[in-house]
């Protein structure tokens, strides 16, 4: 049976579940009301974005948040997750358009699935372990390794503080390692391959490609040269 309590955070009553083992937290959470966190020990048929092995062993934190509708959010959980390690001592960038990354390479992804009425905010970051070539851990970078209960409630504070849209957009851009990098995004079938020149107003990444400047919703991104992660593999 699944464990369950209360968290207060920001002045809101957030109910947590904690399961040892889910096929994924992401579709326990489809079934939850909103300010419900889902979190498990370790997963067994994890996803990442289209679809992907989100591989899911014991050593990390495995959780999805049910959230109120905000076009904003993907956004706002890169900064919250990239604040979070901040007080590990941890510098972490962002990676468009949903990677956190140390020195290129990864230790945090995110996952959104939304509706009408709810937005469920996938988070998995590498705690203790790496389990995929060219990623990294929060052991790897820090000797102050938090437990998962400190590090979801530092996520969520972060997540919860109200901040208006131009601020966000701004710490974004500033932590985003995506900009200025020459990049090669994948849209189903068509490349756009160019230089990332910034972050708009809706997330949306700026690539100045030969024909002018393309903004691009939604992709596979992939740096071209001195990024040592490489999108196509396996999110995490």
């Amino acid at each position: 049976m699944p464990e369950t309590r209360f968290l207060s955070i920001r002045g809101r009553k957030l109910r947590l579940i904690r399961y040892d083992n889910v096929a994924s937290t992401q579709r326990v959470a489809r079934e939850l009301p909103v300010e419900t966190v889902v979190i498990a020990h370790s997963q067994t048929a994890g996803r990442g974005r289209y679809g992907r092995e989100w591989i899911s062993p014991p050593g990390g934190m495995y959780a999805s948040i049910v959230l109120t509708p905000d076009p904003l959010l993907p956004l706002r959980a890169g900064v919250a997750i990239v604040a979070a390690l901040s007080a590990y001592g941890i510098n972490a960038r962002l990676k468009w358009p949903n990677d956190v990354t140390v020195r290129g390479k990864k230790i945090a992804g995110i996952l959104i699935e939304s509706n009408p009425k709810k937005m469920i905010l996938g988070i998995g970051v590498n705690i203790r372990a790496a389990p995929i070539p060219g990623a990294t851990s929060v052991l790897r970078e820090t000797d102050a390794v938090p437990t998962v209960d400190e590090l979801i409630e530092r996520i969520i504070a972060r997540l919860l503080t109200p901040r208006v849209d131009a601020e966000l957009t701004r710490d974004y851009r500033r932590l985003c390692a995506t900009i200025n990098a020459e990049v090669l995004v994948s849209m189903g079938t068509e490349q756009i391959r160019g230089r990332a020149v910034g972050i708009d107003q809706r997330g949306r990444l700026l690539v100045r490609t030969h024909t002018g400047v393309r903004r691009i919703h939604s992709g596979d991104c992939r740096h071209i040269g001195g990024d040592t992660f490489d999108v196509g593999a396996h999110p995490r």
